[in-house]
């Protein structure tokens, strides 16, 4: 990570040390890229150096892109964190939902800084990591026939379920009477 610089205000500017990504369920960073289907969040990490003898609140600003380039932010999800005085490494970490409309493919996430709040403020650095979020095909699923009777004696049916690759399903049955063979 770079040094951190003189700003003019004659403080020295908290700098991103390092980054990571993780399902939003997880409370540590993992190994990228996470996956994650459309309409659905993760948590993105921040690790931030502050240099400064005084503690400083910290805008965390996110974008991902995508395979075609098109930059998706989530300023509803963008945050404040307050690093302390002298901090090394400090860990912030944020949401950011995936829009539903969202194309399967691989993504960049894009890290910011800001000197506040995001936005209204000054960005202090910027950290882009290709390839750290994978968005999986929507879930979609189709059966046929939607629906089947039997006579009062029983009998053996079958139906089709289609759904993308990688989108599982499992068959169940909610009665005693009604048996699944695979």
């Amino acid at each position: 990570a770079p040094e951190p610089t003189a700003a003019a205000t004659g403080t020295a500017t908290p700098t991103l040390a390092d980054v990571g990504v993780s399902p939003s369920s997880s409370s540590v960073p993992t190994t990228p890229p996470v996956t994650v289907e459309p309409g659905q969040q993760f948590r993105a990490w921040y690790f931030i150096t502050n240099p400064n003898a005084s503690s400083k609140n910290i805008g965390l600003g996110l974008s991902i892109v995508s395979p075609t380039g098109a930059t998706i932010s989530d300023p509803s999800r963008d945050t404040t964190c307050t690093v302390p005085a002298n901090a090394t490494n400090y860990g912030c970490n944020r949401f950011f939902q995936v829009p539903s409309t969202a194309p399967a493919g691989t993504y960049s996430v894009i890290y910011a800084l800001w000197d506040g709040t995001v936005g209204a403020s000054r960005q202090m650095s910027q950290v882009t990591q290709l390839g750290w979020l994978r968005v999986a095909a929507a879930c979609t699923y189709s059966i046929s026939p939607t629906s089947r009777s039997m006579g009062a004696s029983g009998g053996v049916g079958s139906v089709s379920v289609t759904a993308p690759s990688g989108c599982s399903w499992t068959a169940g049955s909610n009665v005693s009477w009604v048996t699944i063979t695979s």
